[in-house]
């Protein structure tokens, strides 16, 4: 069971999503125990500066994992998976894993 070390929330994290801003950079999005896959869309959009409408998509795209994850991993505490939303249209894919990981 991995405790979360980012911030002050010490809840479990449930999935790490990597987030491909551009070609050469991402970042991740940690969802815990009790998040909701629109706000944490939203909090990352306007940290990043992106547009809104890549909130509905990023937010389906984390709601996506989380389906796959419950029903192919019932096993792991954790997952991980990728998202592209730079560039023309915000291409989202995903590769599940039982562990994070850091981003390409």
């Amino acid at each position: 069971e991995e405790a979360a070390a980012v911030g002050q929330d010490r809840r479990v994290v449930i999935l790490k999503v990597i987030v491909e801003l551009t070609e050469s950079s991402s970042d991740e999005i940690w969802v815990r125990q009790g998040d909701h896959p629109d706000d944490l869309a939203a909090s990352f959009c306007a940290m990043h500066g992106l547009q809104d409408m890549m909130i509905p998509p990023l937010a389906a795209h984390i709601q996506s994992s989380l389906d796959k994850m419950h029903a192919s991993d019932r096993g792991s505490d954790s997952g991980s998976c990728a998202a592209a939303v730079g560039g023309s249209g915000g291409l989202l894919g995903s590769h599940p894993s039982t562990q994070p990981r850091p981003a390409p």
